[in-house]
């Protein structure tokens, strides 16, 4: 079950736009983040999430956009071992388990 937004995807992609053309009025970006979202009536979180996501979507930060993560689902991306990283056993390895290791005496 999807969860819906309180916020249009146009109310997102204003206040993206906003974030990146008043950038120049103030100190750092967190500070013009923090100003928008208390004019639009998000949490800052949310909207520097938003921003992050329309950054990747773009092009100008790595990592999954939201077409691709829209395409596989909310359990699509979930992380899973690959088969050469998955543990092997210790008798296939040749060796002791960890708690079957002998101390000698040197």
């Amino acid at each position: 079950m999807t969860r819906r937004s309180r916020f249009s995807q146009g109310l997102r992609e204003r206040a993206v736009r906003m974030v990146i053309d008043n950038g120049a009025e103030y100190g750092s970006r967190w500070e013009v983040i923090c100003s928008i979202a208390e004019k639009i009536g998000c949490s800052a979180e949310t909207l520097r999430k938003w921003l992050l996501l329309a950054e990747v979507d773009s092009g100008a930060r790595a990592g999954i956009t939201s077409a691709l993560l829209a395409q596989r689902g909310p359990r699509g991306l979930a992380w899973r071992p690959a088969p050469e990283l998955a543990p092997v056993s210790h008798a296939r390895r040749g060796g002791l388990a960890p708690t079957q290791i002998q101390l000698g005496c040197v």
